[in-house]
């Protein structure tokens, strides 16, 4: 296991780990802008007035994406909003907080006026009691969403014998989620820190690349500091299509090798047995590098499932994506605090060591975890997100802690030859680029004064061994906390 963890931490504080799950999408996305994410409602299968609140509803797990690809303006049907409501059922255990709740009969006319919507909606909500204090059942539904900003109507005008369409009905039960979460205080925590200096102010934001559905919705105090930034800065815009073809042309052998040439046969051999069963030929795989290899195959050890599917639904719903999705959506500026390029020359630094010990534990874990040998790399996976999602900071700094995870190693000299790969993967992953996100961070407090920042990088490096609050702090900067 200490071995495969390296994989699992590529993951937690790299973000190209999680690009070959969206380079179709990076390909596609030719502008960042907001006219950019809109064109994807032209057609139209949903009325622009909605795209924020469906960015949202995509990290909910409420209802199937694939409504989002049919038209939604037309009246829900008793089955969907069935569907809505399992969905708004099951969200609701997410938060930890439930007691009981009364078991729901689903009665739901075939024709639904937006009141019909709003009042079965409450009823799955009012249904439950909660450790925390909520009254709702003695309070009327429409009454609680129009005081919450959940249902306000168009213009005040509340229409409420109307017919419901898809989308409304989609956009209550979001906000329901989002308003309930945050009375119940349910909502992830994460990792939120604020320093500032000469009239600016940065946000530091701790993510994990790879998500799901539970992680959602994020606290209002990391959304509020979010709101109020002028610009967005990641370590990554994984949506640059050019960024993307300047990893890919560093990935690749120029000088007349191949990977055979690079690694074990051993390894080679797995490579390419990996590949196949995925349905990449030899000749696509041999031409890569063994860092882009492993950048593209570790993140299937992290679903329970192992799937190329279940790598990429995560991806798509990470902390990173989200915020850069919510930036395109709100106008935001989209800064880089290393860029594509920057991530591949350090892992093109790495030593053949190195390099053939990552791969190795990659496949190793990728082949536990599919063959259903081993699920530990998922499982430790799930503990970690579960940690992120609590603000549990000494919990997940365990497995961030190079004397913690390797005190076996440090202790026995028989391991001086993977004592010396570990002490390279942890510098150049960890202690380097920690100093260089520092320096990045102390740049935008020493910016023209009056502006704020959001800057989100991998949670390791605000928290584990040397990390930027540290530094920061003994640069005599005051790092606050936000809880």
């Amino acid at each position: 296991m200490k071995k495969r963890l390296l994989s699992l931490l590529l993951i937690l504080v790299l973000c190209i780990t999680m690009i070959p799950n969206v380079q179709v999408l990076a390909a596609e996305q030719k502008s960042e802008t907001i006219d950019e994410l809109k064109s994807y409602a032209e057609g139209q299968t949903f009325s622009d007035w909605v795209l924020g609140d469906l960015l949202v509803a995509e990290t909910y797990g409420l209802y199937p994406i694939a409504w989002h690809n049919k038209d939604m303006t037309v009246p829900i049907t008793a089955a969907k909003l069935q569907v809505l409501l399992v969905g708004l059922r099951h969200k609701m255990f997410d938060t930890d907080v439930v007691q009981s709740a009364t078991e729901p009969s689903y009665k739901i006319s075939q024709k639904l006026t937006v009141e019909d919507v709003i009042n079965q909606l409450y009823g799955i909500v009012a249904a439950y009691s909660f450790t925390s204090e909520l009254v709702l059942k003695d309070v009327k539904a429409l009454t609680f969403m129009k005081e919450n900003g959940i249902y306000t109507g168009k213009n005040g005008e509340l229409a409420l014998k109307d017919t419901c369409s898809i989308e409304q009905a989609c956009v209550i039960a979001t906000r329901l989620v989002t308003v309930i979460y945050d009375k119940l205080d349910a909502a992830s925590k994460g990792f939120l820190w604020k320093t500032e200096a000469n009239g600016n102010t940065v946000y530091m934001f701790g993510s994990i690349h790879l998500a799901n559905t539970q992680m959602y919705p994020l606290s209002n105090k990391v959304l509020a500091a979010f709101k109020s930034s002028e610009a967005l800065a990641v370590e990554v815009n994984i949506l640059s299509q050019a960024g993307a073809m300047e990893l890919l042309n560093l990935a690749v052998y120029t000088d007349g090798t191949g990977l055979k040439d690079h690694v074990s046969k051993d390894v080679y051999d797995k490579v390419i047995a990996l590949g196949a069963s995925l349905g990449l030929p030899e000749a696509q795989i041999a031409m890569f590098k063994p860092w882009y290899l492993y950048i593209s195959f570790n993140s299937l050890s992290a679903t329970e499932s192992g799937t190329m599917e279940a790598a990429a639904a995560e991806a798509m719903l990470g902390i990173d994506m989200n915020f850069l999705n919510n930036a395109m959506l709100s106008g935001k500026p989209i800064l880089e605090v290393e860029g594509y390029l920057t991530q591949g020359m350090m892992l093109d630094s790495f030593s053949d060591e190195l390099e053939e010990y990552l791969l190795a534990a990659t496949l190793e874990a990728v082949s536990q975890n599919q063959t259903g040998a081993d699920d530990s790399s998922a499982e430790v996976i799930n503990t970690m997100q579960e940690m992120w999602s609590n603000g549990d900071e000494e919990g997940l700094k365990k497995y961030l802690s190079f004397e913690y995870e390797y005190q076996d190693i440090l202790t026995d000299a028989a391991n001086e030859a993977e004592l010396k790969v570990l002490t390279e993967f942890n510098n150049k992953l960890f202690i380097e680029r920690n100093k260089t996100m520092a320096a990045y961070i102390e740049g935008l407090l020493k910016a023209e004064s009056g502006h704020t920042y959001f800057v989100v990088v991998g949670a390791g490096h605000y928290i584990g061994d040397a990390n930027i609050i540290e530094i920061l702090k003994k640069q005599g900067y005051e790092v606050t906390a936000i809880k």
